[in-house]
């Protein structure tokens, strides 16, 4: 597995492993039925969240449908699509839980153990971020399932708390497993460190240089990511 500490302004870094289907794809092998729709629903919307994806595609509603059943749908798929989203966020960090060694490429400006110094801070504060979310959604999860237990129809709230208990605990476990097991290669990345000069640029020019640089280092969602990341952090 390999991932990238990947420069952004301010002299900020951020964690970064290529998309792939291993965390969605091997549980929906092994599931089945209800569940296993589930999983392939949700690993749909995962791409379709990814760059390439068609995350403006909207199914149309027959127009026979009621306007129940057309709400209904509509809050389907946005359930769905926040879920794919909170999945997409957490890669990573599900994906180290099985990682005993894995290599951190880092730019060839930044020495290797500073580098390494910037990715167990960034593990830490994820593990202790997810921690305090995990004990807060376990405990929201406790009291909204036996309260809304009377209320006609599926327990959303409980539900919707009961995905976070699990996606936070994974995290958590990732970033543990990141900290303290496993064994990391360090690799410096000249492509890298240009990406930290095209964040200098004005607008346009500086997305045709990281654009560049994706393509240099062979990853797809580079791009994609340093925009949303940059932009979020305004």
């Amino acid at each position: 597995m390999s991932v990238y500490l990947v420069p952004l302004s301010n002299g900020r870094y951020a964690l970064y492993c290529e998309a792939n289907d291993v965390e969605v794809g091997q549980d929906a092998g092994q599931s089945r039925g209800f569940l296993r729709r589930w999983f392939e629903e949700i690993r749909a919307h995962v791409k379709e969240a990814e760059p390439g994806g068609n995350s403006g595609r909207v199914e149309p509603e027959p127009l026979s449908a009621s306007w129940l059943h057309r709400g209904a749908a509509w809050l389907h798929r946005r359930v769905l699509s926040w879920m794919a989203a909170f999945i997409a966020e957490q890669r990573l960090l599900w994906q180290l839980r099985r990682r005993a060694t894995s290599r951190l490429l880092h730019p060839n400006d930044l020495e290797a153990t500073a580098a390494q110094d910037v990715m167990r801070r960034i593990l830490k504060r994820d593990a202790d971020r997810h921690l305090f979310w995990l004990v807060f959604d376990a405990i929201a999860w406790a009291v909204t399932g036996p309260l809304l237990f009377f209320i006609p129809g599926p327990n959303l709230v409980a539900y919707y708390f009961a995905f976070r208990v699990f996606g936070h605990y994974f995290s958590w476990r990732g970033a543990r497993q990141g900290l303290h097991r496993v064994r990391w290669q360090l690799v410096a990345s000249a492509p890298l460190a240009e990406l930290r000069r095209a964040l200098e640029l004005d607008p346009v020019n500086r997305g045709q240089r990281i654009r560049e640089v994706s393509s240099a280092l062979e990853l797809e969602g580079l791009a994609w990511f340093v925009e949303r990341t940059t932009t979020r952090s305004i």
